[in-house]
């Protein structure tokens, strides 16, 4: 409780500490420590249903978020920099509401999950980036813990599947930069001088450190929508993902390749990546049945496995002028994924090799309402309409058994999966008051729905309001919430 106090006190001091002007970037060191600039977050999100966990606050976060570059060394012929970005938050929700406390500690099986839960448990969740960056001539390398985006959409992850997530504190239409788990690799860019196309090749490869999803402990977070299981059952299942990672050895090693260039007016880049699964699927009959075991309490063996894969990817983006609008889109091809291959009560039987194919389509376009637009001093009203489609080949469903392929689209037997979203963003009164919607149309699931309004009366504070409904079956309406949001950028 003291601790919640303290950082309810010091969001309320910074509103009259602060001044409310523009923000800014900080230089240090005559300039050699330049663009340190960051924001410190605070977030509360409600749950808008209980069910027997009868919790109310799921989170009460306080984020702060720092980043700089440092000259190292500057030449004619080399130019050497430094960049750092650190992220450190703590979570009072389980002081603020008891619920939350006692349903961590019933499904993760004892207290450890509740001191996981209020703060980041290592250096490497507070170090989202730490690289030197090494020009010289056509050569970019980039040393160090990175994060990279090779996609294009925005609401779901096609080709961009580099970096891991963390989803202890996952929303509906994420930000996904400021959910990447960053990685230590070596990142070589090459761009040959006067080539068609403005061709440019990057490289990466990954050191030998594994990084899996990063989820919440058992009983907080995104687990809400399951149904209430055996004490401590949850959490022996997040542990065992966790013990059963890959060992950190080449065979962790990861790599990948991407031609970037620009032609006939569009923007594109063909990638390959060769990765792990960053969630693990049961290894098949026998992690099924070491899963068993682990469920009774008896010794038992790993359970989980997180096997490789490849992507080859494509990606372009092509201003329309005709019609005032920008064409995004990708095209991804995974092969040699492994899914799980069980029945619909989850019981697993074997795993199975195969191929997906999934692409995106968005879009993005800044309309003139002519009655709105008059009103609104000529402001647009932006709209962003994507369509995802993914499908699996080879999908094979046993009637008999009534056992099918687990694959992205989840418990279900369909081979195809579709969704069409919306976006749409409109500025009031001088650009000070934003109204924000996304919509989310999955064929296989149902509807989601996030609305916004975000108040920013300068380029420091920006107070936020987000509601989040999820329109699906069983018990995931548990997941809908309402989140109060306070902004300061420096």
């Amino acid at each position: 409780m003291k601790r919640l106090i303290f950082y309810g006190v010091t969001v309320l001091v910074s509103f009259f500490i602060c001044p409310a002007n523009s923000s800014f970037a900080l230089d240090f060191f005559n300039g050699r420590l330049h663009d340190v600039k960051g924001y410190v977050n605070w977030s509360m999100v409600f749950r808008m249903h209980q069910d027997e966990r009868d919790v109310t606050v799921s989170s009460l976060r306080t984020t702060l978020k720092l980043e700089g570059l440092l000259d190292i060394i500057t030449t004619d012929t080399v130019d050497i920099k430094f960049y750092g970005l650190v992220n450190y938050w703590y979570d009072g929700a389980v002081n603020a509401d008891a619920s939350l406390r006692r349903t961590i500690r019933y499904e993760d099986g004892g207290s450890h999950g509740v001191k996981e839960s209020t703060r980041p448990n290592c250096e490497e969740e507070i170090i989202n980036e730490a690289y030197l960056d090494i020009a010289y001539g056509n050569f970019d390398i980039r040393l160090g813990k990175q994060l990279v985006s090779w996609g294009e959409s925005e609401e779901s992850r096609v080709a961009d599947v580099i970096n891991p997530l963390d989803v202890t504190n996952m929303i509906a239409f994420p930000d996904w930069e400021n959910l990447k788990v960053g990685l230590w690799m070596a990142r070589i860019f090459y761009s040959p001088p006067n080539t068609r196309s403005d061709l440019s090749f990057e490289l990466i490869i990954t050191a030998p450190d594994f990084q899996p999803t990063r989820y919440p402990p058992a009983g907080n977070g995104i687990f809400f929508p399951f149904p209430l299981m055996p004490q401590g059952l949850f959490g022996k299942v997040l542990h065992q993902r966790e013990h059963d990672r890959p060992a950190n050895d080449w065979s962790s090693m990861e790599f990948g390749m991407r031609i970037r260039g620009y032609s006939f007016g569009t923007d594109w880049a063909l990638s390959y990546f060769y990765s792990r699964r960053d969630t693990p699927i049961i290894d098949g009959e026998k992690g099924m049945g070491e899963f068993i075991k682990l469920a009774f309490g008896l010794p038992h063996d790993d359970v989980y496995t997180y096997p490789h894969y490849s992507s080859i990817g494509f990606t372009f983006a092509r201003p329309w002028d005709r019609i005032k609008s920008v064409i995004r889109g990708e095209i991804i091809f995974n092969t040699g994924m492994y899914y799980q291959y069980g029945d619909k009560f989850e019981f697993v039987s074997d795993k199975k090799k195969r191929d997906l194919v999934a692409f995106a389509v968005s879009w993005d376009r800044d309309n003139m309402i002519p009655w709105y637009s008059y009103w609104n001093k000529s402001r647009s009203v932006t709209t962003s309409l994507s369509w995802y489609h993914y499908h699996f080949l080879g999908h094979k469903y046993n009637k008999a058994t009534g056992e099918y392929i687990w694959w992205e689209s989840e418990l279900h037997r369909d081979s195809t999966w579709d969704v069409l979203t919306l976006g749409i963003a409109t500025f009031l009164f001088q650009d000070t008051l934003i109204l924000l919607g996304n919509f989310a149309y999955d064929f296989n699931r149902g509807t989601t729905i996030v609305g916004i309004i975000r108040y920013k009366p300068g380029d420091r504070w920006i107070y936020q309001i987000m509601y989040q409904q999820l329109n699906e079956q069983s018990t995931a309406r548990m997941a809908n919430q309402l989140s109060l949001i306070l902004k300061y950028d420096f």
